[in-house]
């Protein structure tokens, strides 16, 4: 009987630290460390839908019709598509601004759907403001990171602030 007693407590000490391992990992875990972890919800909107590594990287190639350098990325939906944020992850800071620049570039020869609004620093960060496609568009850089947002009208404002939150550069 103090076999089985002994094996119980022994079982059950190795399942107790491995479950507080499991979550010191998690929780202690940035939650913006991955292009793949992305908001629960934006402007009050709910997460919909999310693809992320290698399918989310097809898909944002897709969408551009090239491809380009991506270690990894995200495509999150929220709601009836009233946001969708689209994240990039580049191989460094470098490669981002590359991406980041030649995004700028090609948006400003005025073949692209969406009309320039300018840009402007949002909490530190440059962001630049586009119409078209019937929302607000928005895209950055935050690190290795090359973020779009896309919002309706009413929820752009609040949906910039806090996505821009969620990734802020540390």
């Amino acid at each position: 009987m103090r076999r089985w007693a002994s094996f119980f407590l022994v079982v059950t000490g190795v399942a107790i630290l491995a479950g507080v391992l499991w979550a010191w990992q998690h929780i202690s875990q940035p939650p913006h460390s991955q292009a793949g972890e992305v908001p629960t919800a934006i402007a009050g909107v709910p997460l919909m839908q999310v693809i992320t590594g290698e399918e989310a990287v097809r898909s944002i190639n897709r969408l551009h019709g090239k491809e380009f350098p991506l270690v990894s990325g995200a495509v999150a939906v929220y709601g009836e598509q009233n946001v969708i944020l689209w994240v990039s992850t580049a191989a460094d800071e470098a490669a981002a601004g590359e991406l980041t620049r030649l995004m700028t570039e090609r948006i400003a020869e005025g073949r692209s759907p969406f009309q320039e609004n300018g840009s402007r620093k949002v909490d530190g960060v440059t962001v630049y403001d586009l119409t078209g496609l019937g929302q607000r568009h928005f895209y950055w850089q935050s690190g290795n990171l090359v973020l779009w947002l896309a919002a309706d009208e009413a929820l752009a404002g609040r949906a910039l602030e806090e996505t821009i939150a969620f990734y802020a550069a540390k």
